[in-house]
């Protein structure tokens, strides 16, 4: 009986990692697989990414979905800062139905977050920082 992730999940999770290490240039590619290997296996506390026991899989893969998720919307800012803002207003929007607020409390909850001296009357109003700031604060809230 082996407790760890089997050679199918591991080849799954090699995936997932070549589809992030190879979204930046070329020259860059190695340095970002040691740096995503080096993340993954200090997260699951193992030396190889075979010692993952397996029902940490499914985490495993939240995990580097998560990573990578982040890492499009980083590049994402850069070239396409209208795509961006979009994903994030989607993202925000979908939080706050999931925590069953009114957009009124939303706004709420923004000028209170942010300290703001005047309220909003749209999130188009906040800058890609303060946007980013409340999409954070969304989604570490339970």
């Amino acid at each position: 009986y082996n407790r760890h992730i089997s050679e199918y999940q591991a080849k799954q999770i090699k995936d997932k990692v070549d589809e992030i290490a190879t979204s930046v240039p070329k020259e860059k590619v190695g340095e970002e697989y040691k740096k995503i290997w080096s993340l993954l296996k200090d997260k699951f506390n193992v030396t190889s990414y075979h010692l993952i026991v397996k029902e940490q899989f499914d985490d495993v893969i939240k995990f580097l979905s998560k990573l990578n998720a982040y890492k499009y919307r980083q590049k994402a800012r850069k070239n396409n800062n209208e795509k961006y803002r979009k994903e994030l207003y989607g993202a925000i929007y979908a939080k706050v139905n999931e925590l069953k607020m009114s957009k009124d409390e939303l706004y709420v909850y923004v000028e209170n977050i942010l300290s703001l001296k005047k309220p909003i009357s749209s999130l188009t109003d906040l800058s890609d920082t303060r946007l980013k700031k409340i999409y954070t604060k969304l989604f570490n809230k339970r």
